[in-house]
């Protein structure tokens, strides 16, 4: 795996999510530099003043990616970069249109991986932020015994569920769906293309994610 040198620049999708929001903290604390992209300037804004406060001003900067879905979208944010955290996709579970988080959420993957392949020629390694929804569906009962999983599962029961019903698949599953569908778009695209990019590609699958809410109690972000 190519390595990013120390003081390099990392680009951070969608950085003012939660998550993502922790990865460009870290990324600063251990010398790195980060361009982050937003939807808005004054989400950016945001961004740029807290770390500002926390003393990282000039190693912070952000872009504008209004809409992810276009492709060469992300082609100037991924110049003179050296590696890339893509972490913007649709995270939520309101009932509607299934393609307002198919779309994003697959596209805006192959979005990224495009402009990288056009434009980013610093990139030594691009990391995907996906879900453990991308390898195994809520319709497996994971406690009737342990079971190991590897890069060979596969989430293959909520795309389906979703070709069969349409807008009438449940929130959560058409999320999974997302996951699943956005991680092999991803792998299809770096495979057939592997002998043209000088990059790797890394995929994480988190299970949950958790915080401590400032009035006590555990919280739940998204994730399985």
């Amino acid at each position: 795996m190519p390595t990013v040198p120390q003081g390099g620049k990392v680009l951070v999708s969608g950085a003012n999510g939660y998550i993502a929001m922790w990865i460009v903290k870290i990324l600063l604390q251990q010398g790195y530099r980060v361009r982050g992209t937003m939807r808005s300037a004054e989400k950016g804004k945001f961004m740029s003043d807290y770390f500002a406060k926390l003393g990282y001003g000039e190693a912070f900067e952000f872009v504008i990616v209004q809409d992810i879905i276009k492709d060469g979208t992300f082609n100037e944010a991924v110049k003179d970069v050296d590696a890339i955290e893509h972490m913007a996709s649709p995270v939520h579970f309101n009932p509607g249109d299934l393609q307002e988080t198919l779309k994003p959420a697959i596209q805006g993957t192959v979005s990224m991986l495009k402009s990288t392949m056009k434009n980013g020629t610093n990139v030594k390694h691009i990391m995907i932020t996906s879900s453990t929804a991308a390898i195994t569906s809520l319709n497996l009962d994971l406690f009737t015994e342990p079971r190991i999983f590897s890069e060979q599962d596969w989430n293959e029961a909520s795309p389906k569920e979703v070709e069969e019903l349409g807008s009438k698949a449940s929130a959560t599953t058409i999320y999974c769906a997302s996951k699943s569908l956005a991680e092999r778009a991803a792998w299809d695209f770096y495979n057939e293309h592997k002998a043209q990019v000088q990059w790797d590609l890394t995929v994480i699958n988190p299970p949950a994610v958790t915080y401590e809410s400032s009035h006590g109690g555990t919280n739940y972000v998204a994730e399985m």
